[in-house]
């Protein structure tokens, strides 16, 4: 993911969310199991791995009984337990959500800067407004909407 005086990607659901599922996708492969590949989400890819190595084991209870790390704290033992929770959630939407209102879609286009410019020229254009660039595009830092800091050519944004 990118990260610099333009873009923090972080920031943006699509590209933080395809990156997440790389990253869990690599770390079941490396550590073997889900429950540990989540827990690594929070608690990094070697930190599950030495606390699987210390357990013995790569059953996630048995880790949990036996490490006495200290880094090993709340909110990494229970990143797990909290996943699963928002899977029960999902699966049970129809009587846990009942009369929670669903968001409509995003709706989008999709425009490339024709050359390096900076956000108060590509919004003269008339295509976006400020709010608009904000909204649908929480990747660009606060100098690069400001205006501060170019946008480099060829770059996407999002427009309604």
């Amino acid at each position: 993911m990118q990260l610099n005086a333009v873009v923090d990607e972080r920031w943006d659901p699509i590209l933080a969310t395809e990156a997440a599922c790389k990253y869990l996708k690599q770390a079941k492969k490396e550590l073997g199991t889900w429950p540990l590949a989540v827990t690594s989400y929070n608690y990094g890819r070697g930190g599950m791995r030495g606390l699987s190595e210390n357990a013995g084991s790569k059953d996630f209870g048995v880790i949990l009984a036996v490490s006495k790390n200290k880094r090993f704290g709340f909110a990494a033992r229970n990143y797990y337990a909290s996943f699963l929770a928002v899977v029960e959630i999902l699966r049970s939407k129809d009587t846990l959500l009942k009369g929670v209102t669903k968001k409509t879609p995003w709706s989008y286009e999709v425009i490339r800067a024709p050359y390096p410019l900076y956000s108060p020229q590509l919004l003269a254009t008339g295509d976006i407004d400020q709010a608009q660039l904000d909204a649908l595009n929480p990747a660009l830092t606060n100098e690069a909407s400001a205006g501060k800091v170019p946008l480099p050519h060829g770059m996407s944004l999002f427009a309604a």
